[in-house]
């Protein structure tokens, strides 16, 4: 399988597929002196994220308005979070997690794609492919 941009849109194809679009070499990313691959996991803020926030808040005995002044965030912002109706940052999340002593961050591992599920397909067999010659 090789990466390739067809019509602007990035997405995994097969050898022979990828010929219609421009293929995209992955790169290691270097940060500092080590050299960083990026994998499989991911960060992102875990599903039980408001009660968490609620009860770190709660503890430490503030009123949403001191503890988005405590978090330099706006009332609404905090209202918002608490209720589910907003998903924070991950700046946002850290900044709490830190403050609060709270885990709100964690990694997910990304589920493995089942590739090749019907035998021979690929996805140049499912779509039209347009004439680039």
């Amino acid at each position: 399988m090789a990466e390739a941009n067809v019509d602007g849109v990035k997405m995994k194809v097969c050898e022979g597929c990828s010929k219609f679009g421009n293929r995209i070499e992955k790169r290691e990313v270097k940060s500092g002196r080590r050299n960083h691959i990026p994998d499989e996991r991911e960060e992102d803020i875990l599903p039980d994220f408001p009660q968490k926030v609620r009860d770190a808040r709660n503890a430490a005995g503030l009123t949403r308005k001191e503890f988005a002044e405590k978090l330099n965030e706006k009332v609404g912002v905090i209202e918002n979070i608490e209720a589910g109706k907003r998903l924070p940052s991950l700046s946002l999340a850290k900044k709490i997690e830190k403050t609060f002593s709270i885990r709100l961050v964690g990694s997910i591992t990304s589920p493995e794609t089942k590739t090749n599920s019907l035998p021979g397909m690929t996805l140049g067999d499912l779509v039209k492919v347009k004439d680039y010659e």
